[in-house]
């Protein structure tokens, strides 16, 4: 009844079956198929090379205080991200969580199930005239409370500080505490923390660089080790852990590029075999109406 919704229908209809024939015909070859993956790469054995590369990490800060505490920072993982989470306070040997409590780690239990790659450590406290049973009471709560919630444990770390990390002398209900330090496995979480204030703070790549493609990286000495630069108000730390000369790609290196060539040769066979097969008929009358 709808012509608009009818010829919409059909294209969907034409552009499910294109890829049926492509499903059927094309990606069973290409993907399935290692000879003739071989077969291809052997014979096309000269457009797979790798050029003079390097492998990097690279830190860029919009200032030398922000590169090194960046570095600072990436030093060793998991790394430690600055989000506060208040401690918890506990009645004098008391360790069973209060509703007060619940809610506080209810609300840091969406946070660590928003942030798969956070990481949470516990750290649980007494005050000196307390049993020192106590603080390991204190995080069990906490770590049975979050398990509960679904976080696996590889993401708690446990730290009994005991007696040996008091806080007041005078408020001693201070010292009866769980505290909280969330890290993270991502240096990326860590790169969000710093652009939160003022985008483009920080940023943070790594992998294999090529001549050509970054003015920063074609300016510093390809050799193994650690480089600082700065250029335009941006401060670089350059870390080149390998250095690799011109090189014949391994088929393994190549698969993804030769599947693709293979495709695209097959794609076309089919397509010229389908236009030898069938008369391609142009509705005139249509094509003016597209074109307007």
């Amino acid at each position: 009844k709808n012509l608009e919704f009818k010829e919409l229908m059909k294209v969907y209809h034409d552009e499910l079956l294109l890829q049926s024939i492509l499903n059927t015909q094309l990606l069973p070859k290409t993907l399935a198929d290692t000879t003739l993956q071989r077969e291809y790469f052997e014979k096309n054995i000269q457009k797979y090379k790798w050029p003079d590369r390097i492998s990097a990490k690279v830190i860029e800060a919009n200032s030398l205080a922000n590169l090194q505490k960046a570095i600072s920072i990436f030093k060793k993982a998991p790394y430690p991200i600055s989000v506060k989470w208040n401690d918890l306070y506990f009645g004098i040997n008391q360790y069973v969580l209060n509703p007060i409590q619940i809610e506080h780690l209810k609300n840091l239990s969406f946070l660590l199930i928003k942030n798969p790659n956070y990481q949470i450590e516990i750290a649980g406290n007494i005050d000196p005239d307390e049993q020192e049973s106590f603080s390991a009471e204190r995080i069990k709560s906490v770590v049975d409370y979050l398990k509960g919630k679904g976080i696996n444990i590889s993401r708690i770390i446990e730290k009994d500080n005991s007696k040996f990390q008091p806080l007041s002398k005078t408020e001693r209900e201070k010292n009866r505490r769980v505290s909280f330090a969330i890290f993270t496995t991502q240096k990326e979480d860590i790169v969000k923390v710093f652009n939160v204030l003022k985008p483009e703070s920080l940023k943070y790549s790594e992998g294999f660089y090529k001549k050509g493609e970054d003015k920063i990286i074609d300016g510093i000495k390809w050799e193994v080790g650690n480089y600082q630069t700065d250029k335009s108000s941006r401060y670089y730390s350059i870390d080149i852990d390998r250095v690799e000369n011109a090189r014949q790609m391994t088929l393994d290196e190549a698969r993804g590029k030769v599947i693709l060539a293979i495709q695209a040769e097959v794609e076309n066979k089919l397509h010229s075999n389908l236009t030898a097969s069938y008369k391609v008929i142009i509705n005139e009358e249509q094509l003016k109406k597209i074109s307007k």
